[in-house]
Parts: C-alpha cells; sequence; structure tokens
C-alpha cells in the first residue's frame, strides 16, 4: 500500500512539472552519452595508434648525438640485449622555399625496416635530388616542383651536408614519428620548431658521422603501445642503451679535440715552412741588393778614375 502511494506521488510529481522532468532526463542522457563516446574514444584512438605504429614498425627507441655516431658507436648498440633492428641514418634542419619553411630532412634507404612511410601521392626518392615532403604541404606544392635548400642568411654552409641543394618534389608522404598535425618536433635553426619533414636518398647526405640511430627490441613486438608493459620494457631497455654509450660522447669529444690539435699543429707547421721561405727570400733580396750596391759603387769608381786621368791632359794644354 506504501509502495503504491509513492509510485503515485511520483508520477503526479511528474505530471505537474513535465519541462523540468524533460530537462533533467535529457540532461542526464547527454553526460551519459559523451561520458561514453570518451571511454569509447580513446582505447579506440590507442587502437588505431598501435596499428599504424605496427604498420610503418616505428622504432622504440632514438638514439642521438650532437657530436655524430661512428660505426664503433654503432656496433656498441647491435650489443645491446633484445635489440631486433638497428638503423642508422642522417637528419638536419634546413629552410626551404621562398617563405623559409623549416625542414627536418630525413635520410632514406629502400631497405630500411623502421620508421617506414604511408605515401599519400607521388613515390619515395629513388636517386639524388628528389624529396618526398610532409602532407602538410601538400597545398602548398605540388609533384614536379623545385625546393632549395638554404640557410636563410646565415653562416650555415649546406654544402658540407649535402651533395646538392636543389630538389624536385616526388611525393607526399605521413611518417609514423609524427602523429599530430601540429607538432613535427624541435629544430635547431629558426624559431626552434619545425614547420614539417621531407625525405631525401642516404646518399645525398656528405655527412662524415651519423647523426642518430633507431633501435627496436624483441620484447616490445607484442606489447600494446602506451600500455604499462610497454613503458615498462621501454625505461629497462633506456637503461640497457645508456649503460652501452657510457663515455661514448667523451671519447668522441677527446677524437674531435685530437682531430682539431692535429689540424692546428698541420697549419702551424705550414706557416712556420712560409715563414722560413719568406724569410730566405728576404735574405736573397738583401744579398742581390747588396751585389747590386756594389758593383754600382764600382762602376762609379771606375768613372771617377777615368775623369781624373783626363784632368791633367787638359791642365797641360791649358799652359802651352
Amino acid at each position: 500500500m506504501k509502495k503504491q502511494a509513492l509510485w503515485k506521488d511520483i508520477f503526479r510529481e511528474i505530471g505537474h512539472t513535465k519541462a523540468r522532468f524533460i530537462s533533467i532526463f535529457a540532461i542526464i542522457m547527454l553526460g551519459v552519452c559523451f561520458f561514453s563516446g570518451i571511454k569509447a574514444a580513446g582505447p579506440d584512438m590507442l587502437d588505431t595508434a598501435g596499428t599504424f605504429f605496427k604498420e610503418k614498425r616505428l622504432m622504440d627507441l632514438k638514439v642521438q648525438s650532437t657530436l655524430g655516431l661512428t660505426e664503433e658507436d654503432v656496433a656498441l648498440l647491435k650489443d645491446v640485449p633484445e635489440v631486433d633492428e638497428l638503423q642508422p641514418g642522417y637528419s638536419a634542419d634546413v629552410f626551404a622555399g621562398e617563405n623559409g619553411v623549416i625542414l627536418k630532412v630525413f635520410s632514406y634507404k629502400p631497405e630500411q625496416a623502421l620508421n617506414q612511410y604511408r605515401l599519400m601521392d607521388g613515390r619515395l626518392p629513388e636517386q639524388s635530388g628528389e624529396i618526398v615532403l610532409d602532407d602538410l604541404l601538400a597545398g602548398e606544392y605540388v609533384l614536379g616542383d623545385k625546393i632549395v635548400f638554404s640557410g636563410n642568411g646565415t653562416e650555415t654552409d649546406l654544402s658540407e651536408s649535402f651533395v646538392t641543394l636543389e630538389y624536385t618534389v616526388v611525393g607526399f608522404a605521413r611518417s609514423p614519428q609524427f602523429i599530430e598535425k601540429n607538432n613535427r618536433g624541435t629544430s635547431t635553426i629558426g624559431k626552434g620548431t619545425t614547420d614539417a619533414f621531407a625525405v631525401i636518398a642516404e646518399a645525398d647526405f656528405k655527412l662524415p658521422v651519423y647523426t642518430e640511430a633507431y633501435l627496436s627490441f624483441k620484447d616490445t613486438a607484442d606489447i600494446e603501445a602506451y600500455s604499462a608493459e610497454y613503458e615498462t620494457l621501454l625505461e629497462q631497455h633506456t637503461e640497457a642503451v645508456e649503460q652501452a654509450m657510457a663515455g661514448v660522447p667523451e671519447a668522441r669529444l677527446s677524437e674531435l679535440r685530437a682531430e682539431g690539435e692535429a689540424e692546428l699543429a698541420k697549419g702551424r707547421a705550414e706557416l712556420e715552412a712560409a715563414e722560413q721561405q719568406l724569410a730566405q727570400a728576404a735574405g736573397q733580396l738583401t744579398e742581390e741588393q747588396q751585389q747590386a750596391q756594389a758593383g754600382a759603387g764600382s762602376e762609379a769608381a771606375e768613372q771617377l778614375a777615368a775623369a781624373r786621368a783626363k784632368l791633367p791632359k787638359a791642365s797641360s794644354s791649358w799652359r802651352r
């Protein structure tokens, strides 16, 4: 009896305030819908990203050095436990085009296993002088356009880093390294951030050492990206890489310092040799000047003696 009275009271209250009941019900429904969408979107986005990463074999770790990585450094990285793929490469920050777009230029070779590209148009570079641009620049360039690297008024000599500075656009692509449209990482030039990435043939770089190396590991292949297990494994591998590379920066700095001192010593030796040659030339010039002065003095003395010899004859003829 009490329950029936309660239900009658509830329905009577709803009947008297229909507008308020419908408003509250709609607000609750909207909240439930938003919450359900957000709860479902997160896993879906992670799953989409994970699928893209696996499809294009995104690296697990990136080792980068401002002093470069030598073949010996790459060999050290190969000995890190659980390493599956090791891919050394080159990259550089440049200004490009008339509007001074800041590009992060990566090297590419057909057999590379990691960080593969998803072509949106055209093809990947096959020979020197060809370039693939970030899909973000598809509205500014078309296939066949020419693009020129520059220092944008700086003293940077790009010819020391690249075989050629003029490239033909042959494609547009997306990279698993950049999944955010408004973020292409940092740069060492300009405003400090990169506008887009670009890809050229590895042969178009002429740097003496690698600038970076990408690693993937065997035990992370089947682990979901962004999961706690993956992050734990990545921390362990990061520690292993740091241990393997311990002391490498100092050794590389000492090597560069030794090369610089050798070049300096060579320059000093060349300068000393040049100074010796200059001193010898100056000595020869002084000797020749002395000889010339001595010859000129003897000639003048002979002329004076001849003049004196003529003088008595003229005097005696006058007396007569």
